[in-house]
Formats: C-alpha cells, structure tokens, sequence
C-alpha cells in the first residue's frame, strides 16, 4: 500500500509558500491517487460528546492532529481526487493514537457519457492556488454573515459550498448503541466546490507563516464552515491531545 508520504513529492516541492505566487494545479500535476493508500502522520479523533450549543443542538466533532506537511499532503491528495472523480480512495489512519482509523474520499460530478443527463454538467480542470496564510480560528466563516441575520445567513449561505464530515461505521449504519459506538471511519468531502475548498484550506495551514495552530470548522448554530447534518471539524498542528 502506498504511503501518503511518498505520493505527490516533486508537487509538493514546486507548491509556492509566498502570496502573490499563484500556481496552477490540474489532473496532469496531482496524478490519480491509488485507491488505498496509509499514513502514520494523521491522528483523527472524535470528542466523545460532540459539540453542544446549550439544550438546543449537539453535533459530531472531530479532531485532527497532524504536521503542517501533512496537510499540505492531504490538500494535494484532495485536490488529485477532486481532479480524477467518480472514485473512492481510502486513507488508512496507523498513528498510534488514532482512534479513527479511515477517511474514505468522495468526490462525484455528473457523468458525462450519460445520455439522460439533464441541465448544464461540468468538471473541475483546473485550479489556481495562491498561498494565503490562515490569521483566523474560523477560517471558513464570514463575519458578515453574523450581521446580516437570521434570514440572509441561511437564505445566502446556500450559495457557498462547504465541506462535510460523516463519521459512521465500515457498513454505514448507526441504527443502535452499538453500532453508534464502532463509528471509527469518516466520509468526506463532499462536492469539487467543497473539496477544493477544504484542499486549498489544508495546503494553507501547512504554510510557514501560519502562525495559529488550531482552525475550526462549526455547523450552522456556530461559525457556520461545513455543509448541513455535517459533523464539525477542529484541524490543529501537532499531536497533543488536550
């Protein structure tokens, strides 16, 4: 099985760290990724209580820990499904301390030898990264949706294409206790939109002058940054685990 550290190396030299330096990464650049592949650089693990908003709401959290390498590894290998679609690739999780144990990656847009297809249909070619160090714990949210109030913050957020998270178990059934309990693999990402939104995320935290080390991504009751009945995500750099 290949090992993430070993897939995308001669990319991630070339990839840019200063603003102002734009480069273009396509399915040439960011091959197709093997269907499996192993990491011991990446700890995910899921608070046992989710993230409650008083007596109102309770969603999923999950935490990942890793090297600021490492996410750029992943933004690339994001960025290469989103690239090569319609397959599962499957990251298997070895660090010691993991409790989650794959993230298994979708990336699906319309089939285009479909003769039923209806409507415009259209796939990612192309996209132009320019570094852009992250200066804020909720990197995905927009202040102004807080002012513009209840209405427009639901009404427009649905125009903005955000990641998702689903932890579930090996056969995607979470109908008793026991089958809540062996939740150990997360789904994601969702969408080109939203996989190159999360891909371009990563790729920055990885950045030298990144300077924070913790980054979440809330549900709509918070900092709204992840797609509807997702679970929410929290990205810090290094392993500790508090």
């Amino acid at each position: 099985m290949k090992a993430l550290e070993s897939l995308y190396a001669n990319v991630l030299a070339q990839l840019p760290i200063q603003p102002d330096e734009p480069f273009l990464l396509n399915g040439s650049i960011c091959a197709a990724p093997p269907d499996e592949i192993l990491t011991s650089q990446l700890k995910v693990v899921p608070w046992p209580l989710g993230h409650d908003y008083g007596d109102s709401a309770r969603y999923d959290a999950v935490h990942f820990f890793a090297d600021k390498n490492t996410y750029r590894r992943l933004g690339l290998l994001l960025f290469a499904n989103m690239f090569h679609p319609n397959r599962q690739v499957i990251l298997h999780l070895s660090h010691p301390q993991t409790v989650v144990t794959k993230i298994r990656i979708d990336c699906v847009v319309p089939n285009l030898s479909n003769t039923r297809l209806m409507g415009l249909a259209s796939r990612p070619l192309a996209f132009g990264y320019e570094p852009s160090p992250v200066t804020h714990l909720h990197p995905l949210w927009k202040e102004e949706w807080r002012i513009q109030g209840h209405y427009e913050k639901y009404s427009g957020r649905a125009a903005y294409h955000l990641p998702d998270f689903y932890l579930t178990n090996e056969n995607r059934r979470c109908g008793n206790t026991d089958d809540f309990a062996s939740r150990r693999i997360i789904d994601g990402f969702g969408g080109p939109e939203a996989t190159a939104t999360l891909a371009a995320l990563l790729l920055d935290i990885g950045l030298p002058q990144t300077a924070l080390t913790e980054f979440c991504l809330e549900s709509p009751s918070g900092n709204w940054s992840v797609a509807i009945g997702s679970a929410e995500a929290k990205f810090h750099v290094g392993y500790d685990h508090y």
